[in-house]
């Protein structure tokens, strides 16, 4: 049996689907399973076991601008796929994804699995429309795969990222500078997220990183992002963390890097704290864990729906902004990971 799974979204949508991809190869060790992943979130499944072979097609729009190489490569990665003759083509959405089914349609798979919610796909007769009752994206997303034997009720296990050595040994060249950093005691807090009201204010953020020294003896890094935060393709937090960076502190030390950098600091600290974001979701794969923050649920991502997933995953919710949350429900949360 050959199995393609696509899968365009971000990187914390990938990291949800390896819950999924871990109980495919279970239920099915001698099939072909292969993952569809674009330029930005292919490097989620580096080194995953599970999978046969990412294919990665480019972006055609990065950075607002149309890329003219990525259309030709479209049409040779179209031509190969067609030739592979998969017997499932799986859209790995909790949603209707018409772009998505159009492409895995143009593969001519046996079966297409997707979650239907318009007519104009209903009546192909490659696609199998799949419906859901559950509310978190990956369990959702394990109800596609009911005709291919898994259970949409089994227990999911943790999302799996592979923290490779040069993400981590980056990570310790940088903590080397810091003279209170090191590589087995710190916690990080992010700032980055779409919506300024599941930030944390600077403030919050150096009241928690002072406690966090005075009760475990951990410094704490920040973790932002440069930019205005009307930028519309990638909000930046330079008017939040300008605070810290004005008023610095040894234990308190921001950076603002390579992505790489900041996912090889994840993987060693001892606990992270993230709005809701991409960031939030590697973390929850890092043997440190999360605190992952939400607010304004009826606005934004519902943490039922969005939450990060695994047994080192906490969520905490303010019902309108994260300014609202009590500092000792956060550090308590903290605690929890620090010391289970």
């Amino acid at each position: 049996m050959k199995v393609l799974i696509i899968k365009r979204d971000k990187i914390g949508d990938m990291l949800l689907t390896t819950p999924i991809l871990k109980l495919l190869r279970q239920k099915h060790p001698q099939a072909t399973l292969h993952v569809l992943a674009n330029d930005y979130n292919a490097w989620v499944l580096d080194g995953n076991p599970d999978v046969d072979e990412v294919i990665v097609y480019p972006r055609v729009r990065h950075d607002g601008r149309l890329r003219l190489g990525a259309i030709f490569s479209h049409l040779a990665l179209t031509r190969r796929l067609k030739r592979e003759r998969y017997d499932y083509v799986v859209i790995a959405n909790g949603g209707e994804s018409p772009r998505a089914i159009r492409r895995g349609l143009s593969y001519r798979p046996g079966k297409l699995l997707a979650y239907v919610e318009s007519e104009r796909f209903r009546h192909h007769p490659s696609l199998q429309a799949i419906s859901s009752d559950k509310r978190h994206e990956s369990e959702r997303m394990l109800q596609l795969f009911a005709p291919l034997g898994l259970d949409g009720d089994t227990p999911l296990p943790p999302p799996r990222l592979n923290f490779s050595p040069a993400q981590l040994e980056a990570a310790r060249q940088w903590l080397a500078t810091w003279q209170q950093g090191a590589p087995d005691n710190f916690i990080i807090i992010g700032l980055g997220a779409r919506r300024r009201q599941k930030q944390p204010s600077a403030e919050q953020v150096r009241r928690w990183a002072d406690a966090a020294l005075q009760r475990w003896g951990t410094p704490t890094v920040v973790v932002w992002t440069p930019g205005q935060r009307d930028n519309p393709l990638y909000p930046g937090d330079d008017e939040l963390v300008a605070p810290l960076l004005a008023a610095p502190q040894p234990h308190i030390r921001p950076y603002s890097g390579s992505l790489q950098t900041v996912i090889g600091l994840i993987g060693l600290s001892r606990a992270s704290l993230f709005p809701d974001s991409g960031l939030m979701h590697i973390a929850s794969a890092a043997p440190g864990g999360v605190v992952g923050l939400f607010a304004d649920r009826q606005n934004s991502a519902d943490p039922d729906r969005w939450g990060p997933l695994g047994d080192r995953a906490i969520v905490l919710e303010a019902p309108h902004s994260v300014a609202e949350l009590e500092d000792e429900a956060v550090l308590a949360a903290l605690e929890r990971h620090l010391h289970p």
